[in-house]
């Protein structure tokens, strides 16, 4: 990747900052770079929609690996549902997320509900 890609792609924290409503940390800003130089290659579209997502991992913790498991499974998982369900259980309306270690699952928790989310890309 070239220098000129890099100070794009933290450039992308400017935005993050924004939609977070607050200014990052170093470690929030060497996450973000690290979770955007694994989407380069989509395109810096799908990048910066899913630099918006990593906001959300302030509040579930999440290891780089775990959450960047939960974003391609929630997105598949949003896919599957109707327009009521998408917003109901979109990613504002989760309200923790949690690595099962004996399950080797996410447990993804709503107000009314939780999912696994397994390494396969499944959620029952």
């Amino acid at each position: 990747m070239t220098n000129n890609h890099l100070v794009h792609l933290q450039g992308l924290t400017e935005y993050v900052e924004l939609i977070a409503g607050k200014k990052l940390d170093n470690r929030q800003k060497n996450f973000l770079v690290d979770v955007l130089k694994n989407t380069y290659g989509s395109g810096y579209q799908q990048a910066a929609n899913f630099a918006s997502d990593v906001v959300y991992n302030e509040k579930f913790k999440l290891s780089s690996e775990h959450f960047n498991w939960f974003i391609r499974i929630h997105r598949a998982h949003m896919r599957a549902w109707g327009t009521e369900n998408q917003k109901k259980y979109s990613l504002p309306n989760v309200k923790d997320v949690v690595y099962d270690k004996q399950e080797d699952c996410l447990k993804v928790y709503y107000k009314d509900t939780w999912w696994h989310y397994d390494r396969r890309g499944q959620w029952y």
